[in-house]
């Protein structure tokens, strides 16, 4: 594994409230500690996309989600884990994170990431990642590190060398909305 030494140097960075400039499955992302309220200043300070699906919340693995989420229904862990590209679910009342993140009703978008980088870092730091795509708004997300913007990249404490020279490529996204009463409005599929 290439990235460990990525791993390892953005592991202080996110525990001491800094951003990393990362690959994330679609694109190149910030990220911060989603439960320490000044690196949740940081991130929103950079002039990042602050919606749905721009902005996330990014857990190990599915069952992480029951730490932030109370009482989310069956179904939306069956969609989750069928899923065969990177899905958002979007939430309401979600608690226990930073509450600058958290968006109308308590709600924020959760995510399992796909790569093993973001796994791998979610799980070392044993807290869940605050992950933005690394573009202003208005502006795509960026597939290249070359294409993340100069702003944005200096704002990072640390940028991942990890798959620098590759370009971000992956299905797109679905993203869903889990709702009080257990139904899922599907938003794209």
């Amino acid at each position: 594994m290439d990235f460990l030494k990525d791993v390892d140097a953005a592991l202080p960075v996110l525990a001491d409230g800094g951003l990393v400039l990362f690959p994330a499955d679609q694109w190149w992302a910030l990220g911060c500690d989603a439960t320490n309220e000044e690196a949740a200043y940081n991130l929103l300070a950079t002039g990042i996309q602050y919606v749905h699906p721009f902005l996330h919340l990014m857990v190990q693995e599915e069952k992480d989600i029951l730490r932030f989420v109370p009482q989310p229904g069956i179904k939306i862990f069956d969609y989750l884990v069928g899923a065969d590209r990177p899905s958002h679910a979007i939430y309401e009342h979600v608690s226990g994170i930073a509450p600058l993140l958290l968006l109308e009703n308590q709600s924020m978008a959760i995510r399992t990431p796909m790569s093993s980088f973001c796994r791998h870092l979610v799980k070392r730091l044993r807290r869940p990642v605050m992950t933005v795509a690394a573009a202003f708004p208005g502006k795509p997300a960026p597939s290249y590190y070359s294409e993340v913007p100069a702003e944005l990249a200096a704002a990072a404490s640390y940028a991942v060398q990890y798959r620098r020279s590759l370009r971000m490529v992956s299905k797109p996204s679905s993203v869903v909305r889990w709702h009080d009463d257990g139904s899922i409005s599907i938003f794209l599929s």
